[in-house]
């Protein structure tokens, strides 16, 4: 049961995973049966933190999809959980582009606003991206702890779940962006977050221009699918040179991106040199690659085929 919720507060969108679940929860007859599908309506479709903050529609009705599916196999059904589940299958998917994905994060809970698809005047601020996910695997898996020590500095946060998952393990963040719709998310993802641990967390949301940037205390930068647009890419290394030691007070930044053209990482480490900056993958175990590879599946592009880059950069 506990794998059946987290999978819908997570957003998962996998017909096949529920039905999986389902069966483990639902094998059995009689009062055992009955007993589980009670659970089931109560524990998931009722999910006391899902009625605060609704899962993505599209998330919603893959899990009623699966219930019924399985449902229509028992002799015995609940009547009340069969209703629900209808109508939430049968719902269309014009209903709502905005839901919510709820992360566990060692004792605490990550809320995070998401939509549907890239759009709705967020970009690609209101999704989550793999190599985000991948670099929040390896960080939660201890590999990196020596890098992430001080005050953190997330460029292009978008959603938030790098920073506001570092936050909740304990670090002073500062989640940046540019966009002003994508700064209100921000701050009502850290809101909803600081809602669910029940008491404050060191992060703040601050707005950063790469081509107008500010002077910021900070000790480490980091940073996942930044190398997307090449045409960015030259203000990026410029940021970084101007945030790093000995001009400014970083001392690394950490980044992370899917590679999806090798020419656009070219781009990118031809400006770091450019700007004197210098480059190396850090030497990881392997247990903190597959916890790596098992975040991968919560981001919107987990199936292009793409290769994951890893970068420590330094002045």
């Amino acid at each position: 049961m506990l794998r059946l919720r987290a999978a819908q507060r997570e957003g998962l969108r996998d017909g096949l995973l529920y039905q999986q679940l389902l069966r483990q929860l639902l094998e059995g007859e009689g009062e055992h049966q009955w007993q589980a599908q009670l659970q089931l309506k109560r524990d998931v479709l009722e999910d006391e933190l899902l009625q605060v903050f609704p899962p993505l529609p599209s998330a919603r009705r893959c899990l009623a999809r699966a219930v019924v599916q399985e449902l229509e196999t028992l002799e015995e059904v609940e009547d009340d959980l069969f209703k629900l589940c209808t109508e939430e299958a049968s719902k269309s998917t014009g209903l709502g582009l905005q839901g919510h994905k709820i992360f566990e994060i060692g004792q605490g809970l990550v809320v995070l606003r998401v939509a549907e698809q890239i759009g709705g005047g967020l970009e690609t601020g209101c999704v989550i991206w793999t190599g985000g996910c991948m670099l929040l695997g390896l960080c939660l898996s201890g590999a990196m702890d020596h890098l992430l020590t001080g005050h953190i500095l997330e460029l292009g946060a978008g959603c938030g779940l790098l920073g506001l998952s570092l936050a909740l393990q304990g670090s002073q963040v500062t989640l940046s962006d540019a966009q002003p719709q994508v700064l209100d998310n921000l701050m009502y993802n850290v809101e909803a977050t600081k809602r669910c641990k029940g008491q404050d967390l060191r992060v703040e949301v601050a707005h950063l221009d790469w081509c107008e940037p500010k002077d910021l205390q900070v000790d480490v930068l980091i940073g996942s699918d930044l190398a997307y647009d090449a045409e960015a890419l030259p203000a990026l290394a410029a940021l970084l040179s101007r945030l790093l030691r000995p001009r400014g007070t970083a001392w690394h930044a950490i980044l992370a991106s899917m590679q999806r053209q090798e020419s656009t990482m070219e781009v990118l480490k031809t400006q770091l040199t450019l700007h004197g900056l210098r480059w190396h993958t850090p030497s990881l175990a392997d247990d903190a690659w597959r916890l790596a590879e098992r975040w991968a599946r919560h981001g919107c592009d987990a199936e292009a085929g793409a290769s994951f880059v890893l970068m420590v950069v330094e002045a």
